[in-house]
């Protein structure tokens, strides 16, 4: 399988700041959807391009880490105290359909901006736009998850003095192997920079 690294940590290395509730958490969601996908023994296939190349694959419940394929999301969680009042929230309601947004008001915040959709009271979509630069190193991250369907990583990572390398990883959920209906996301509703 293509490996595709991202360094979620460059910014915030040595961090062991206290963690708060004031914001939707990532991490706890993302738990809970590891432990309910893997009780629900989802296959899913995933489709990895990096660098002009494309892998696909299908892999069966029992062969899936569920903590490790949502580690990404995990990480993008905002709730550390010394963040509190560093992320402007608006919230926008119409009908059953809620959309909270974070968005960073510190340019030092990796996580840029985020959307969680709620409908009928359920999340159906979480978007998450991380940003990292420094003087050797610096990286975009788009994250989309959708709890029926599957997700979205897409990424850039330009390291100095070497080339710049584009990625995306795609993964649908499916409760059989023979059941792919396509991809989890409409092409106007992908993990895209348009969105942020």
């Amino acid at each position: 399988m293509i490996c595709v690294f991202f360094c979620w940590s460059c910014g915030n290395a040595g961090n062991k700041d206290e963690e708060t509730d004031v914001f939707f958490s990532f991490k706890n969601y993302f738990e809970n959807q590891a432990i309910g996908l893997t009780h629900r023994k989802i296959k899913i296939k995933k489709t990895v391009l990096k660098s002009g190349t494309m892998e696909e694959r299908v892999m069966d419940a029992d062969s899936v880490d569920w903590e490790k394929e949502l580690k990404i999301f995990m990480d993008a969680d905002m709730n550390k105290k010394s963040w509190v009042g560093l992320y402007h929230t608006d919230t926008v309601t119409s009908g059953p359909v809620m959309t909270i947004q974070y968005s960073a008001t510190d340019s030092s915040l990796q996580v840029k901006k985020a959307y969680v959709v709620f409908s009928d009271n359920q999340v159906n979509d979480i978007m998450i736009e991380s940003r990292f630069k420094n003087f050797y190193y610096q990286s975009s991250l788009y994250l989309h998850y959708r709890p029926a369907n599957g997700y979205q990583v897409k990424g850039e990572q330009v390291i100095r003095f070497a080339s710049r390398q584009l990625f995306e990883i795609n993964v649908v959920f499916s409760d059989s192997v023979s059941s792919w209906s396509g991809q989890p996301f409409s092409s106007h509703y992908l993990c895209s920079q348009e969105h942020f």
